[in-house]
């Protein structure tokens, strides 16, 4: 389940949906290998397929069980079409990703999104956003420091562009 280097940031690996705001907001919760764990109720590999997770609407505590049928491009490759196993085997990322496709109705809902409330849904924390558009390098630096020291989960987002306007 979690890889054979255990639970790392770098086992999000995004597939072929645009859900980088779910894939980044794992990696977020991964750097605490205990979140991840926390999320899921069964933690290991099964015969009988099957995963329960813990995660969150609206705060309040739900309980999302998929089984571990995942969406292939070719089988014969392990070419999984979402969310892919990480060079370590890892398949928690997968499962995670399947879950919140049922939480959020289906996995073409999970096309386009912010991390903030990806992270609230994995974890029940609440989260805050900010625009550096309007404070200082030396401010927003301040800002990233306080919430790692915090331990706080940080991700962050860029506009879509071309050379300058990236």
């Amino acid at each position: 389940m979690w890889g054979k280097d255990g639970i790392s940031p770098s086992d999000a690996v995004q597939g072929g949906l645009g859900d980088c705001w779910i894939i980044a907001a794992a990696a977020a919760v991964a750097k605490d290998p205990k979140r991840v764990e926390d999320m899921f109720l069964i933690k290991e590999l099964n015969t009988a397929g099957v995963y329960a997770l813990n995660m969150y609407v609206m705060g309040i505590p739900v309980t999302v069980t998929v089984d571990e049928f995942l969406p292939f491009w070719d089988d014969k490759t392990d070419g999984l079409i979402y969310g892919s196993k990480s060079p370590d085997r890892a398949l928690w990322m997968p499962i995670l990703e399947k879950a919140g496709a049922k939480l959020y109705g289906n996995y073409e809902m999970l096309s386009g999104g912010w991390m903030g409330p990806a992270v609230q849904a994995m974890t029940g924390a609440p989260f805050y956003t900010t625009s550096h558009e309007d404070m200082s390098v030396d401010s927003l630096w301040e800002k990233i420091d306080k919430a790692l020291a915090d331990n706080w989960m940080l991700t962050a987002a860029s506009q879509t562009g071309t050379g300058s306007d990236q």
